[in-house]
């Protein structure tokens, strides 16, 4: 990706964006009945929103590699909620038309030039994370994600002491343990197998776990250089940096 089509789309993205909310409306109101799908106009935009913030990142750091990856997780998260080809593919859609509409080759061309290969193996994509969520649903949910799930810190701490207690190290526990649990129960949002009070209940008992494991560490180590652990502005999850924080801690 060259630097003048990554700075021509963040200059241009206002009213790329605008346009691409525009044409998701006229869709909507035109081609698409909201009791067809699992997901609302408002969700809909606001994916698309969140997924031009990403476009920025991924054309100006030319991440062309990491876009596959995150459309996969737009498509499962389209898909379990049984919409998954055709929004994902009319968000597509929508940021080519715009990106073509407004910006001039040859930027225009390298800017939407992944979109379209993405629009291409939409459904085999779709097929994947539809077979992901089959093998999903019928596999086994952990005792530390079921504890997660239901809010159960006491229970959640009676499993991480159990861990101790057989000799595990606290700062693999933490790296073991409890950030791939959080990982699983995130994973089983995005698949629309548990609801978002749950989610917001293991994230709680997560925060409840690493200030406890920083709280047992059991000796004072040797004066080290100070670190600062940060989330970027604006960003609306900072249980990886907690975890860092507690892992550093121990």
């Amino acid at each position: 990706m060259s630097e003048s089509a990554s700075r021509l789309f963040a200059a241009e993205f206002k009213q790329l964006s605008a346009l691409v909310q525009k044409r998701i409306e006229i869709e909507w109101h035109y081609h698409q009945r909201p009791n067809d799908t699992g997901i609302g106009l408002p969700e809909l935009l606001a994916f698309a929103d969140r997924f031009g913030q990403m476009l920025k990142v991924v054309y100006q750091y030319s991440l062309l590699e990491a876009l596959r990856e995150e459309a996969r997780w737009y498509a499962t998260v389209f898909s379990s909620r049984g919409s998954g080809r055709l929004l994902f593919a009319a968000l597509l859609e929508s940021w080519i038309f715009a990106i073509h509409g407004l910006i001039k080759p040859p930027e225009c061309n390298e800017l939407f030039e992944p979109l379209q290969r993405l629009h291409k193996e939409l459904p085999g994509i779709i097929a994947q994370t539809e077979d992901s969520i089959r093998k999903l649903n019928t596999g086994p949910v952990s005792p530390l994600t079921a504890c997660l799930l239901r809010g159960d810190v006491s229970g959640a701490r009676d499993i991480v002491s159990g861990l101790v207690d057989q000799g595990h190290p606290l700062d693999r526990l933490i790296i073991d343990s409890i950030v791939p649990a959080m990982a699983d129960v995130g994973l089983r949002w995005e698949m629309n197998t548990v609801e978002v009070y749950q989610e917001h209940l293991a994230t709680e008992v997560v925060r409840s776990l690493l200030a406890w494991i920083a709280a047992k560490k059991q000796t004072v180590k040797p004066a080290r250089p100070a670190v600062l652990v940060s989330c970027v502005p604006g960003d609306e999850h900072d249980l990886v940096p907690l975890a860092l924080w507690a892992y550093l801690e121990v």
